[in-house]
């Protein structure tokens, strides 16, 4: 429960986080997170507009084959591949060794409201290698999506992720986005873009401070069917690239 009060307002979130591993001692497991916020004496708005009061990130069933083999069923966010974003469908991962390798098929949440919408199909493939040794992890993932609107291609890209934590009180992570598809003249075209570019690092100097820094770099994503007639966000997504650094200290 969130309270955050001023002179005109007081506004309210409630968050519920639940993670339930092997329930009743089987292969199942599930986790959840949902928020819900609204203002004190704004009920209205809400009855209005629930889906934009209420909002599910996760809600997914797990069902583990082996130590090795493991599907999911619902939404959820799959930190092998954080930069897709949720997953409303089936996504399974099999490991074999260091190695591993999963697929997703299912859609998008709706972009105006974060709910279900089935139109916007997507489907896609990984593959990684994990790494733990006594001074930290490291990982990578090489992805591989295609991302739809009522049938109709909206995206095709290619996703790389990387983070290790291998140097003491150093945590690193970096994403790469190359876009494969472009419409011209109403034509489709396979042309290799950079689109996405981000790295972060983070130093912690000790249990109250810590350091951390990061470059943002997106250009010229656009989603061909989903925002075509939506000119605003698409010269919203066209560019943003920026420096970001933050001191954290804990008294």
């Amino acid at each position: 429960l969130y309270n955050n009060s001023s002179e005109n307002s007081h506004r309210f979130r409630y968050t519920l986080s639940l993670k339930a591993k092997n329930i009743s001692d089987s292969k199942i497991s599930a986790e959840t997170y949902i928020s819900f916020r609204h203002k004190l004496n704004e009920w209205d708005v809400v009855k209005q507009n629930f889906s934009d009061a209420f909002k599910i990130y996760s809600l997914a069933l797990n069902y583990s084959f082996n130590k090795n083999f493991q599907v999911w069923l619902g939404r959820k966010i799959n930190p092998n591949i954080a930069n897709i974003g949720a997953i409303d469908g089936l996504q399974a991962e099999y490991r074999f060794g260091k190695f591993y390798a999963g697929t997703a098929i299912g859609s998008r949440p709706d972009f105006s409201d974060y709910g279900f919408n089935p139109d916007l199909l997507e489907a896609g493939a990984y593959v990684g290698h994990s790494l733990k040794t006594a001074t930290g992890n490291a990982q990578s993932s090489l992805a591989f999506f295609e991302q739809r609107n009522n049938s109709n291609t909206d995206r095709r890209f290619i996703y790389l992720q990387h983070n290790n934590t291998l140097v003491k009180n150093l945590s690193v992570y970096s994403s790469v986005e190359l876009d494969l598809y472009k419409l011209e003249n109403e034509e489709p075209q396979t042309k290799l873009s950079l689109t996405g570019l981000y790295l972060s690092l983070r130093y912690r100097f000790s249990g109250r401070l810590s350091l951390f820094g990061s470059y943002d770099s997106r250009r010229n994503v656009i989603y061909y069917e989903t925002f075509k007639n939506y000119t605003d966000l698409i010269i919203q997504n066209a560019s943003r690239q920026g420096l970001r650094f933050r001191i954290n200290y804990r008294p």
